[in-house]
């Protein structure tokens, strides 16, 4: 399957729900403060603004390109 794509500039609960591997901002939020989100191998622990080319991965196996 290809990987969902979103443009850049939005904060990560934004793209998340844009892209529609969760379907609300809080499950966004809780997988955030969970530790479940990364970005280019980074855990994401904040809200942040995106602004370049990156991969956002939920869990093992779901994945947003971010350019």
């Amino acid at each position: 399957q290809e990987i969902p794509t979103v443009d850049a500039g939005s904060g990560v609960v934004d793209i998340m729900v844009d892209a529609g591997i969760v379907s609300s901002n809080g499950e966004a939020r809780r997988l955030i403060l969970g530790g479940g989100i990364s970005i280019d191998g980074q855990k994401v622990t904040d809200d942040v603004r995106i602004e370049k080319l990156s991969l956002l991965k939920k869990g093992k196996n779901s994945f947003v390109l971010i350019r």
